[in-house]
């Protein structure tokens, strides 16, 4: 990859870092991601500093010691090829997050994030969310089982 671009989440359940290479046309195309669980979040805020930057460095170790055995060597070459990367991009992956700072993270955040528009979908317990927060972000509209489903 010649110019590699990191997104790191640190959500209320997971924490996920997005690697990938900018192509023509605003597009992404993604070598490789890593998730786990998060902890030290709720309601999208951080409330444990030290459990959060454990979730980053967990995903940190998961991309660092993923390995392609046996039967995944051939899935892992036609997805490489499919992608048009010549060389699993792990390893790249790995060196790349280690070295983000948070600046990386806050111009990745404004050139790739802010300022757009978003449709989300919710769905669950509406006391488990802090409406307040929600309704500075847009529009809340609440739709029934019918309306999703149509029975």
């Amino acid at each position: 990859m010649s110019h590699t671009i990191a997104a790191l989440e640190i959500g209320t359940s997971r924490t996920v870092i997005a690697i990938g290479e900018p192509l023509e046309g605003g597009r992404v195309r993604v070598a490789a991601i890593g998730a786990i669980p998060s902890s030290g979040v709720r309601k999208s805020q951080i409330i444990n500093i030290a459990q959060a930057r454990y979730s980053v460095e967990s995903v940190l170790k998961r991309l660092a010691t993923e390995r392609t055995l046996r039967e995944d060597v051939l899935e892992c070459y036609l997805r490489c090829r499919d992608r048009g990367l010549s060389e699993d991009p792990n390893r790249k992956v790995y060196e790349q997050v280690k070295t983000m700072k948070m600046d990386d993270l806050k111009a990745f955040h404004q050139r790739e994030i802010a300022n757009r528009k978003y449709r989300l979908l919710l769905l669950g317990d509406e006391a488990d969310w802090d409406m307040d927060i929600l309704q500075k972000h847009g529009t809340i509209q609440r739709v029934s089982l019918e309306d999703i489903f149509g029975y």
